[in-house]
């Protein structure tokens, strides 16, 4: 009887003993799940944090990217010139570093690699750098916010293009300059007028107006000099060295580039693109309406009439068939590295 106590008295330890280890091991697997649970955890969040600071780099400094036809001046570095140690060094939020690369059509569409820095890791990314679809970033693009110049008569601007309502409003005003600058001397200039659903400002980077723009038109054809025509004239291209002034009533159709100041003293009338490194001038009494857009460099205005840009997306896709404006730069593929 003792002996058969004994025997179920040692099973039931041998049992508890069973039972304790059980417990032991599931309780260590329990907390290794939940330690791996942590560093899974741990790490999905370090990559989002990384994948979200590497998108907000690549828009950033894609954003910056000069507008034109190619990406030769970029990858050229700070310093401008080919061939150097910091080539494809382009200017990057804190936390990040970006590089310009030419791809397999060289500067046309160049690679752009991003690495972005994150408490416990980081992201790269390597973005494909093509052109925006449209080349209009505004009905004004301007060089400068800060040197936008005097409006004593009128500025009407309508962003919206009735015939394609399928079209978002385009922005009264882009330029390389922080938007506020821009919105702050719109708001302060009693004679600008901004029609319904035209957004005011929005960055930009600056035109192409003292560089490569009449250059490239001169080697499209463009004529030297510009008269106003008494009827709408045919689609033309004209790169005018120096000053402009329109002295008689006209019309004009096409891209007018003026590599100087463009002075309007009497009524005229341009379908297309107008761009004036000097800026323009309206006189007192004399009307300048543009069905297209208009690139300014600084000082922007000078204008005592009547100045008005509306949006016509026709007329300025009859031009970039003719001549291929130039365009903001715009991702086109991105890939994880």
């Amino acid at each position: 009887m003792t002996r058969h106590r004994r025997d179920r008295g040692g099973a039931t330890l041998a049992t508890a003993v069973i039972v304790l280890l059980a417990g032991s091991l599931l309780a260590a697997a329990v907390a290794e799940i939940a330690r791996t649970e942590l560093v899974v955890a741990r790490s999905r969040r370090i990559t989002a944090d990384g994948l979200a600071a590497a998108d907000a780099c690549l828009a950033r400094v894609t954003a910056a990217l000069p507008a034109g036809w190619d990406q030769t001046s970029a990858l050229a570095g700070p310093d401008g010139i080919a061939g150097t140690v910091d080539d494809g060094m382009l200017p990057a939020p804190g936390g990040c570093a970006a590089t310009l690369v030419p791809g397999p059509l060289g500067a046309l569409r160049p690679f752009l690699d991003v690495a972005a820095s994150v408490p416990g890791g980081g992201r790269r990314l390597r973005a494909i750098i093509g052109a925006a679809p449209a080349p209009l970033p505004a009905l004004l693009w301007a060089e400068s916010a800060a040197a936008l110049g005097h409006v004593g008569g009128r500025v009407e601007l309508d962003g919206v293009d009735p015939a394609r309502p399928d079209l978002p409003a385009l922005p009264a005003l882009v330029s390389p300059d922080d938007p506020a600058l821009a919105d702050a001397w719109i708001a302060g200039t009693p004679g600008i007028f901004i029609t319904g659903a035209t957004a005011r400002a929005e960055f930009a980077p600056a035109p192409r107006l003292r560089d490569t723009l009449s250059t490239r038109l001169i080697d499209h054809g463009a004529l030297p000099a510009f008269t106003p025509a008494p009827t709408p004239p045919p689609l033309a291209l004209h790169a005018v060295a120096g000053d402009l002034v329109i002295a008689t009533a006209g019309y004009g159709t096409g891209v007018l580039a003026v590599d100087g100041r463009l002075d309007i003293q009497a009524d005229f009338a341009f379908s297309g693109v107008v761009a004036a490194s000097g800026g323009v001038g309206v006189a007192s009494g004399a009307t300048l309406r543009i069905g297209g857009g208009l690139w300014l460099g600084a000082p922007a205005f000078d204008v005592a009439g009547l100045l008005v840009v509306r949006h016509d997306r026709t007329a300025v896709d009859a031009v970039d068939a003719r001549f291929r404006l130039p365009r903001r730069a715009a991702v086109a593929g991105v890939v994880d590295r």
